[in-house]
């Protein structure tokens, strides 16, 4: 499971470079940074509003 893209809400975030130096969560929709690998807000329980890979 991929945290939900705080943007848009209907797809999973993805990690670039993987694996690479520096990895981040990003929106392949708009190709911007959403934060650093580990750096995701964890006030809420894990995986809710996480999406299912398909």
């Amino acid at each position: 499971m991929w945290p939900r893209c705080p943007l848009h809400g209907d797809h999973p975030l993805d990690i670039e470079p993987e694996p690479g130096e520096d990895p981040h969560w990003v929106c392949e929709k708009d190709a911007v940074a959403i934060a650093a690998l580990g750096g995701l807000g964890t006030d809420r329980p894990p995986n809710e509003g996480a999406v299912e890979d398909v």
